[in-house]
């Protein structure tokens, strides 16, 4: 057999490249089980959740790829991983259940699924208090003392091969470095595991390696329970986490550098940990637990992850200690289609009756930042309610810290809450009366507000009190208020036509708004263009006023600029034929809501898509990298909408309370919304119970597992128009393989193409001499040609036999000029992939497919062969986005 490739090393694509079978596929291979999906991939292959029927039991499948079982060193790492675990039957144990080989050549082995998240995760989500830390702590040991006992060392302990279940049992996985004992030390033949946990002894080259390496792992995995992060890492931390000394001692002792003074047995380490108190000493630093214990905190059934890590089974099977493979391709996932969700409101009693609020409620202290809230894992749906506005909710928001929300209402108050403890910290007291229109900072340390008394306020939150109030014409109606992206002004606009747009510096300096011009039209919405603070995009109508022929509102939409003061050109009408307008956050797509919701492409201004069914005035957000899109508004129903297909994958439902506004925070993982209830449900305008006005709380689905995973190729494609500020690792080394392996530029392409036709003028001159009077007008009007940069004609019939010739030798020319700049762009797409090659690797382990897709189309725009005309003229890499939106003029 051939020895196993080396990960590190350069391979062809043929050497790089496979393909997993889909579940339907692997289904025909193993038709005693049913194959529900992918649930993960690395090195060592792809994880199927599957299903036992005979058994009627849910299974993990694991696979390795058919090429695996050719290389020896990868195929007995599979089997050994096989074996030892079926021979560990064991409660913390994940146990196998088959092994076999497939008739395509697959191995592969069926082992226990487990529905829970790992201690990687928990560490990271801040879920380990220290009674758990202990409770999985023991029974690690148990598992290990069983692993030794039957003469198995595991040698790759670390925190994401732990899974934990929804009871909080441990169950010890991936077995793919697990040696037999054989009753004494061996070496460890260059399979080292993951550095982090691996003990010093498994560096030496020759050195001797037993079951006290996974002791030294324990001491690791501990401590970054403890404190968060390995040893090392705090090694090289400037403020090191305190331990309390039981703790530093147990971890210090399985961190010998000599095996024979470490702990010698797993249960030792056990014992010690569950006979001793971790009672408080007087010290300037005592341990702290990482969190205090929820009162009722069961540990969730699969974990979400916005940031798109493996599911639990998967992340533990396959990522670290094992010779992984950059895979050229990551496998997409089953485009059969998806029945979209349904997530709704629990019924439940209402609130019970409060006191009806007085008319001026007392502001109350400032609130300071809060922890970022995890919301408990479960089914999507609403979660809670923040009761206490008496009127509709014109405002949501989450602040920086991710721990509180903001909301403002036309009953006059800004308020703050704590959305984990369901609370109110802090009421403002708006001095105009009841709250019309208000938006956040970008910073979170301000809100602006227009009032139903025609004020305009802007209220440090922090201190709780205005920083700037001006009163305005009570007549005018207030259509919306906008921060620009770096939180320097306030745009205010307004329905009517002589007013437009005004503005204002959230600084404090300028007194009073002052009126852009240009605006001679009512402003629906506004929207800042990608990557700008100084250019806007406003879309609205020209009223009609008293005496002009009766019709509809003439549309308007327009670019301004916050410098010059003024608006900078018009659009055409009906380019954006609706009410509100969101950009994507990568700035690719402009959505125009109102009534259905059409998508545009901003680098070309053409129309994407159009997504039917909304009804009514709605607005949109764009989600898990611009690949969904979630539209609300006064319907009592939130839609998720899968860009690529169009079609609907979540709805939130609210029993009639409309979803006017709606929040979600930064992970994506739970959302706020506020609006109203209808008037059959709100009652008479006198009845301000705060039940109708409440502001609700929903826990949302990880979005990764939603819709197709075809639209993720189509935004890394636009993504990697700008690599510098999307993703400046790959922008690295893109910059270092062009370094690398330079690709002649348009500026160079031109110099050498003026060379060949200089050279190309002189031959013609020298043919001038002695030709007939046929060819000294086919040369003459050739040089011509020259002169002005006319293109090349496509065909020679109406030049003399001379000319043809002269041009059949330009043309090899401008073939050979052609073919120097495509090779030079093949060998540096080359030299990226070696470059990259690891950096993929890492994002397809962690599961971050749209990162990994960045450098996959990287590598294929990089190699991308051009013709001459488009290499000395390419398409300019534009800081402007959204040049397909300005070109809509009229």
């Amino acid at each position: 057999m051939p020895a196993v490739p080396d990960a590190d090393a350069p391979h062809s694509e043929e050497e790089v490249t496979y393909t997993m079978p889909s579940a339907e596929e692997l289904g025909a291979l193993l038709p005693q089980y049913e194959i529900h999906r992918i649930i993960g991939q690395g090195g060592m292959g792809t994880v199927y959740l599957g299903r036992q029927p005979a058994l009627d039991r849910l299974v993990a499948i694991k696979l390795m790829p058919a090429f695996g079982a050719g290389y020896e060193e990868f195929a007995n790492r599979f089997v050994t991983e096989a074996r030892a675990m079926a021979k560990l039957v064991h409660p913390h144990i994940v146990s196998v259940f088959d092994f076999g080989q497939t008739q395509e050549g697959h191995l592969y082995f069926v082992m226990e699924y487990i529905e829970g998240s790992n201690v990687h995760q928990l560490i990271r989500d801040r879920k380990l208090t220290e009674d758990r830390i202990k409770s999985l702590t023991a029974q690690l040991c148990d598992a290990l003392q069983y692993a030794h006992d039957h003469g198995v060392a595991h040698r790759d302990i670390k925190p994401a091969n732990l899974l934990v279940t929804s009871e909080w049992q441990i169950k010890v996985a991936d077995f793919g470095l697990a040696k037999q004992l054989r009753g004494s030390a061996t070496s460890d033949e260059n399979e080292y595991g993951t550095p982090d946990y691996s003990a010093p002894e498994r560096f030496i080259a020759g050195a001797l390696s037993d079951h006290r390496a996974d002791i030294f792992a324990v001491g690791v995995v501990l401590h970054e329970m403890l404190t968060g992060m390995t040893p090392a890492a705090a090694q090289a931390a400037a403020s090191k986490p305190a331990l309390h000394p039981i703790y530093a001692s147990i971890i210090s002792r399985c961190l010998m550098s000599e095996p024979a003074l470490r702990f010698q047995h797993a249960k030792d380490i056990r014992s010690l940990l569950l006979t001793q108190h971790s009672s408080p000493v007087h010290s300037p630093a005592p341990y702290r637990p990482p969190i205090h214990a929820p009162s009722s905190a069961p540990l969730p059934a699969p974990k979400r992850n916005a940031n798109g890590t493996f599911a639990a089974i998967a992340l533990a099977l396959l990522i670290g200690g094992v010779g992984i493979f950059w895979l050229k391709n990551h496998p997409a996932k089953e485009n059969a289609p998806v029945e979209p969700i349904i997530a709704e409101t629990t019924p439940k009693t209402p609130p019970p009756p409060i006191e009806a609020p007085t008319p001026a409620p007392k502001p109350t202290a400032p609130s300071g930042p809060l922890p970022a809230w995890v919301v408990p894992d479960g089914p999507p749906g609403e979660i809670g309610q923040l009761v206490g506005h008496t009127a509709p909710i014109t405002a949501v928001g989450i602040l920086p810290d991710q721990g509180r929300v903001v909301s403002a209402s036309s009953d006059g108050t800004v308020r703050i809450w704590d959305p984990k403890e369901m609370r109110e910290l802090q009421l403002i007291r708006s001095q105009g009366g009841g709250i019309a229109r208000a938006t956040i900072s970008p910073d979170g340390t301000k809100i602006a507000i227009g009032t139903v008394r025609g004020r305009i306020e802007l209220i440090d939150l922090a201190a709780g009190s205005s920083i700037l109030s001006d009163p305005l014409d009570q007549s005018l109606q207030l259509s919306g208020i906008h921060f620009s992206p770096n939180g320097s002004t306030v745009l205010m606009t307004f329905f009517e036509n002589e007013n437009g747009i005004y503005s204002w510096l959230a600084d404090g300096s300028q007194r009073k708004p002052e009126r852009l011009e240009g605006w001679n039209f009512g402003i629906y919405d506004l929207a800042f263009l990608p990557g700008s603070a100084d250019e806007f995009l406003t879309i609205g109508s020209h009223r009609r006023e008293v005496g002009e022929p009766a019709g509809p509102p003439k549309r308007e939409v327009g670019v301004g600029s916050l410098s010059a003061r003024k608006m900078t050109s018009r659009l055409a009408a009906d380019a954006l034929p609706g009410s509100r307008i969101k950009f994507s956050k990568d700035g690719g797509l402009l959505a125009v809501t109102t009534p259905d919701i059409l998508l545009l492409d901003c680098a070309d201004g053409s129309r994407y898509k159009r997504l039917k069914g909304p009804s009514g005035y709605h607005q949109a957000q764009f989600l898990d990298g611009d690949r969904l899109l979630l539209s609300h508004g006064f319907e009592s129903a939130a839609t998720l909408w899968d860009l690529d297909t169009g079609e609907s994958v979540l709805k939130l439902n609210a029993e009639g309370h409309a979803l006017t506004n709606v929040a979600i925070n930064a992970t994506e993982s739970w959302a706020v919304s506020g609006g109203f209830f209808d008037i059959a449900k709100q009652g008479a305008p006198p009845d301000h119970d705060p039940a109708h006005f409440s502001l609700r709380l929903w826990r949302l689905p990880d979005l990764t597992t939603l819709g197709s995973d075809r639209g993720r190729e189509r935004l890394a494609m636009r993504q990697s128009k700008n690599l510098e500020e999307i993703d400046p690792e790959v922008a690295a080394l893109q910059k270092a393989a062009l370094t690398d392996v330079p690709v002649p530029d348009s500026a160079a392409m031109n110099a050498q193409l003026q060379e060949l036709n200089a050279k190309y003028n002189a031959a013609l001159d020298r043919s001038l001499v002695g030709a007939s009077p046929r060819d000294e007008l086919d040369i003459r009007a050739e040089k011509d040609r020259l002169t002005i940069n006319a293109p090349l004609p496509a065909d020679d019939n109406e030049v003399g036999p001379v000319m043809q010739r002269f041009r059949q030798i330009y043309r090899l020319q401008l073939q050979q000029l052609e073919g120097i700049r495509n090779t030079a762009a093949a060998e540096s797409a080359i030299a990226f992939r070696t470059k990259a090659g690891p950096l993929l690797q890492r994002r397809n382990s962690a599961d971050d497919q749209v990162g990994a897709e960045r450098i996959r189309v990287t590598e294929k725009r990089m190699a991308r062969a051009l013709s001459l005309a488009e290499a000395l003229n390419p398409a300019a890499i534009e800081n402007d986005p959204a040049r397909g939106i300005r070109s809509l003029t009229e």
